[in-house]
């Protein structure tokens, strides 16, 4: 490949990596729907749970390219988030006779 041919790539390229792969979490909240879940079930607290679940995922994201620090970010944005839910959680539950 051609010198000309191969700087408009690595340009292209350094252009992506720079971008900010995972935001950092932020004041965005999730409402999540209780209303047809049986929180008094084993079953409808695992719905509840994956429902979270699916919720943080969407609010930090993905990984994109697999590096150990972008892991360590996500992680990190997966457990302030999760951290910050619980007492939601846990009154919700309670308020269904799961305490």
């Amino acid at each position: 490949m051609t010198a000309n041919r191969l700087l408009p790539l690595l340009a292209g390229a350094m252009m992506a990596l720079s971008a900010p792969v995972i935001a950092s979490p932020t004041s965005d909240s999730v409402r999540i729907d209780t209303s047809s879940i049986d929180l008094g079930s084993a079953d409808g607290r695992q719905l509840l749970e994956r429902r979270v679940d699916r919720a943080i995922s969407a609010l930090c994201g993905a990984p994109v390219f697999g590096t150990r620090d972008e892991a360590d970010e996500l992680r990190a944005c997966r457990n302030e988030h999760r951290a910050a839910v619980e007492p939601q959680l846990r009154a919700v539950l309670a308020r269904a006779g799961n305490d």
